[in-house]
C-alpha cells in the first residue's frame, strides 16, 4: 500500500527496505525501514502516508537523488521494491 500511495505522489519514486528485516535480524518488535527516493519535500510524503494510514510498524526515510547517495554507502542491503504494472483486460 505504501509504494501505491507514493506513486501516486510522485511516479518516479523510488522505494527501498533496509534494515533488520532484510537482513533476517528482525524481531518482533522492529520496525520497517522504508526508504523513498523522491524530489518531493519530506513532510508531503510523510503526511501523505500517515494520512492513509501508514505509520507504525514503519521508519520512514525520504531522501533526493544527493542524499540517496549516502544511504547507498551506509545501508546494508537496500532493496527496491518493484510492483508489476495493473494491466487493463479488454
Amino acid at each position: 500500500m505504501a509504494y501505491r500511495i507514493v506513486k501516486e505522489l510522485d511516479e518516479g519514486a523510488e522505494i527501498y527496505v533496509f534494515g533488520s528485516l532484510v537482513e533476517g535480524k528482525s524481531l518482533v518488535s522492529s520496525d520497517i525501514d522504508l526508504l523513498i527516493v523522491t524530489s518531493l519535500p519530506p513532510e508531503v510524503v510523510i503526511s501523505k502516508l500517515w494520512e492513509r494510514g501508514i505509520k507504525e510498524p514503519f521508519e520512514i526515510h525520504v531522501v533526493d537523488r544527493e542524499m540517496f547517495k549516502y544511504y547507498l554507502r551506509k545501508a546494508k542491503n537496500l532493496k527496491m521494491l518493484e510492483f508489476p504494472r495493473e494491466s487493463s483486460s479488454s
